[in-house]
């Protein structure tokens, strides 16, 4: 946002999409984990081993929804991450504060998302006992935003087109 171009709002305004739609689908994972778990709360990072425990399928969705949050390709987060670092070498502010910010941002919280994935497949020694069980409304919100998740490189060209063109309509 900071560059001011139409190009970087609407790239703005994707990630924030993304982003949301990824925080969205984690607490829903994590809610649905809670109920299964007679609400037991997590306090230390070790205990994720446990959705592996309950349900290889929320093991599963909990480690997508990480990866794209991490942006491990070709999930929704790397290809924002790639548009985002694609305005910021296009506008040429490569010796810029924000871009070394944006990249040591990156990294760190690339290696805790993929350390949190670590701990739930590689750390758990016991094996998935039952089902995740979710309300028609959560399931079906956990699914859209799976979907636009995984299948973001169909989706991307749609979104961007729509996006520009309300931020168009919107600012000039």
């Amino acid at each position: 946002m900071a560059y001011g171009t139409l190009e970087s709002l609407v790239v703005m305004v994707n990630y924030l999409v993304v982003y949301l739609l990824s925080t969205l689908s984690l607490f829903l994972v994590i809610l649905a984990f809670r109920e299964l778990s007679s609400f037991r709360k997590i306090k230390f990072i070790g205990e994720y081993s446990l959705y592996l425990t309950y349900s290889s399928l929320a093991a599963i969705l909990f480690s997508l929804i990480f990866f794209s949050m991490a942006g491990v390709p070709p999930l929704a987060g790397f290809f924002i991450k790639f548009f985002l670092f694609k305005i910021v070498f296009l506008a040429d502010f490569l010796l810029s504060p924000v871009v070394f910010i944006i990249l040591l941002t990156s990294v760190v919280s690339t290696l805790y998302y993929i350390r949190v994935v670590r701990f739930v497949f590689f750390d758990s020694k016991l094996t998935p006992i039952m089902l995740l069980t979710l309300n028609i409304g959560s399931a079906f919100l956990l699914v859209f935003s799976l979907v636009i998740i995984v299948l973001f490189v169909i989706f991307q060209p749609l979104a961007l087109t729509c996006v520009t063109n309300i931020l168009e309509l919107a600012f000039l």
